[in-house]
């Protein structure tokens, strides 16, 4: 996991990152220069909880996942997507 202050070294993954909430912390993210990349159903790399396949390539180099919706965290997968995210930070 990285653990250093500062800027982080590769995107913040921000899930939902196209809704109400997500799209504020996104644009947050990006005013302090942050990088960010979204994950979301209709995102450039899509994000479905119940399909593995699409999570992978958004955890590749990411540094921080932000996870807005909480009621997406009793989706089922979602404590493997998370145990994945560890191997990934």
């Amino acid at each position: 996991m990285n653990q250093s202050v500062g800027k982080p070294q590769g995107p913040i993954l921000v899930l939902g990152g196209t809704g109400k909430t997500g799209r504020r912390v996104a644009e947050r993210l990006t005013k302090q220069v942050m990088p960010i990349r979204i994950g979301s159903r209709s995102s450039k790399l899509p994000f479905n909880w119940n399909d593995q396949a699409t999570w992978r390539p958004l955890l590749e180099g990411i540094s921080a996942v932000y996870i807005s919706y909480y009621p997406d965290l009793a989706s089922p997968g979602s404590s493997r997507f998370y145990k994945m995210t560890l191997l990934h930070t």
